[in-house]
């Protein structure tokens, strides 16, 4: 069962692997509100993905520690998965997509990973990895859909309540990556434990590449950052989550509170 206390415990285990990222203050994004970048891209292994491969790990058995473990991934958890076995020192199978970017496949063979490369995309590599755990009785590290993933990756909503008083809302950026589960249950419980009072136009962007597939989606950067402003400014607590954030932008730029927010433009 996923608890609090099974993140606190996450992050002190985490202390051994990762280094805690800085936010940055992006007063361009809104001028009438204070917005926050969280650098997890400068994370060891460049994701945020090790925090959930480590912990998980970390908790393995010393028989399925012996046994080796396995993951699926395009890249960035497969970075983290590898880095985590080298510094516990378990064997580690790799399988990724053969369209997989070559940075990210020999990053991941550099911290001694096994790489099995499979043809065609995400699906087929999962599936494989499924095949090779079955015959050989690995452990399989899931990206996402597993307790002591989400827990690892929780963390983060740890470190923000630690970096920054009175958060109004976290808008995650990356797609699909650990659903909805993970700050929604982790700042959100948090608030609740430790009766935080969030201040009006507090506001946290983790930092993430998949902006980009926002401004395909919407046509320009320039209606992005309108729709997240009108997010910010409809008092929305917590936005999260692949699909759930540009959904939301794509509803708050249409109609956000019953019509009442005002979209102003300004970035």
């Amino acid at each position: 069962m996923l608890t609090l206390d099974k993140v606190y415990h996450a992050a002190f285990k985490l202390k051994e692997v990762i280094r805690p990222t800085d936010l940055i203050y992006a007063p361009k994004i809104n001028p009438e509100a204070d917005v926050y970048l969280k650098t997890e891209n400068l994370q060891i292994t460049g994701s945020f993905k090790v925090r959930g491969a480590y912990y998980k790990m970390s908790t393995l058995t010393e028989e399925e520690k012996a046994h080796g473990v396995i993951a699926c991934s395009a890249g960035n958890h497969a970075q983290g998965v590898a880095l985590a076995a080298q510094r516990s020192g378990i064997k580690a199978v790799i399988c990724l997509p053969d369209g997989a970017p070559i940075s990210k496949v020999e990053a991941t063979r550099s911290y001694g990973a096994e790489i099995c490369l499979v043809d065609g995309v995400y699906d087929d590599a999962y599936n494989k990895a499924l095949q090779l755990r079955d015959e050989y009785g690995y452990t399989f590290i899931h990206p996402f859909n597993d307790e002591d993933v989400i827990a690892g990756q929780g963390t983060i909503g740890l470190e923000l309540l630690d970096q920054l008083d009175g958060i109004d809302a976290v808008v995650w950026l990356m797609c699909g990556v650990i659903k909805t589960a993970l700050l929604i249950y982790c700042v959100g419980k948090i608030y609740t434990v430790c009766s935080k009072k969030p201040r009006t136009n507090r506001f946290i962007m983790l930092y993430g590449v998949f902006l980009i597939a926002l401004c395909l989606i919407f046509g320009s950067e320039q209606t992005v950052y309108n729709r997240l402003n009108a997010v910010m400014n409809s008092g929305v607590h917590i936005i999260i989550g692949g699909i759930i954030v540009p959904l939301a932008v794509l509803i708050a730029g249409k109609k956000a509170a019953g019509g009442k927010v005002k979209n102003d433009g300004k970035i």
